[in-house]
């Protein structure tokens, strides 16, 4: 029994204290219940001394201060999402340890796989027609063995790259590693192509093409570039506790970036100094890429980057390597010992590097 006037109330317990003195056991011992029920409401405060309550017109209110903080209901009924909950569904929201979300990654990811299989097709496409025009007439790239060779074999490697960009046991860390080691390499030939080419005349479709798919390369390349910046896994310590395997690869290179420098002068001398540009490039990645991939983690994009690096000194060097055997079957005299030394110093990464992968993914497994 509740009464919203302290005076109604203090009358009903008088008449059912009255009630429990009645001869009837009935109605004494419905009163005694009724007193019971109420006597902890009831007996909290003097009936003499009004208690205060709010208004008739008004519901009744719970005090703030008596209801916990994790227990106050809702000021609405209806569920809101709070507002940081809605900005973790945005795939551009950056998280707290400063990474992106992995559907954001995963999409340039794609994007650069997309580009380096475009970049071979186009590739590929520049090889049949004019190249340029020249006093002796239109040729191709198709018309040359070299060249038809290195464009096959990099449009190769740019397929093997742009698929491992879109399968998911290696779109993360093999995929972006083998990508940027390769352009690495081959990016010398976009340098060698805008510096020594473009600035002739008779530049035909062919060149155009190669050009086009030279520059998607190297967008491929700063899309894989910006994937790994925002993956948090993937890092280059400061300093770098490196091994014994890491210092050889690293000394390799060094001594195939001097090789490839002399090759540039020999072929230079035998009328190639065009290509200087190119061999010089490679010289330098043949330094820094061993340098700074040795020092990255996780050991599988480490491995990735030397891979794809490896796979675009090999098509340098078959380009090389015909190249010189066309420049001796028209006559020109030079030797190939500078050559041979490039040759021998790749061998010799190929099997560093093999060993280097197998010590690290161990070490971290």
């Amino acid at each position: 029994m509740t009464a919203r006037h302290a005076g109604v109330a203090l009358a009903a317990r008088l008449a059912l204290e009255r009630f429990t003195g009645d001869d009837s056991r009935a109605v004494a011992t419905a009163a005694a219940a009724a007193l019971e029920s109420q006597a902890p409401a009831d007996t909290t405060s003097p009936p003499s001394t009004p208690q205060t309550v709010p208004h008739e017109a008004d519901e009744p209110v719970t005090s703030a201060a008596a209801v916990p903080a994790n227990v106050r209901p809702a000021p609405h009924s209806e569920t809101v999402a709070a507002p940081s909950e809605r900005e973790d569904e945005a795939s551009d929201t950056v998280s707290t340890d400063g990474s992106r979300p992995a559907e954001a990654i995963d999409r340039l990811r794609q994007g650069a796989g997309a580009l380096a299989i475009t970049a071979a097709i186009l590739g590929i496409a520049g090889l049949f027609p004019t190249y340029r025009t020249g006093s002796e007439g239109n040729y191709s790239l198709a018309d040359l063995t070299f060249t038809k060779w290195y464009v096959i074999l990099a449009a190769v490697v740019d397929l093997v790259a742009g698929a491992v960009m879109f399968a998911p046991a290696t779109r993360r860390l093999i995929g972006p590693g083998f990508l940027l080691g390769n352009v690495a390499v081959s990016l010398g030939g976009l340098i060698s192509l805008i510096a020594s080419e473009l600035p002739g005349s008779g530049a035909g479709y062919g060149l155009g093409l190669e050009l086009v798919s030279g520059l998607g390369e190297a967008a491929a390349a700063c899309l894989a570039g910006v994937a790994v910046a925002r993956t948090p896994e993937i890092r280059v310590p400061r300093w770098p506790a490196r091994t014994v395997l890491a210092w050889v690869i690293t000394v390799i290179g060094a001594v195939a970036a001097v090789a490839m420098l002399r090759s540039a002068e020999v072929l230079s001398q035998a009328g190639a100094g065009q290509l200087r540009t190119l061999l010089t490039w490679t010289a330098v990645m043949a330094i820094l890429v061993p340098l700074i991939a040795t020092s990255a983690v996780p050991a599988r994009f480490a491995t990735a980057v030397l891979g794809g690096w490896l796979a675009g000194n090999v098509v340098a060097f078959v380009y090389f390597a015909l190249l010189s055997k066309f420049l001796k079957d028209r006559g020109y005299q030079f030797s190939s010992a500078t050559l041979v030394a490039v040759g021998l110093t790749l061998a010799a990464l190929v099997v560093a590097v093999t060993i280097f992968a197998r010590a690290a993914v161990r070490h971290e497994t």
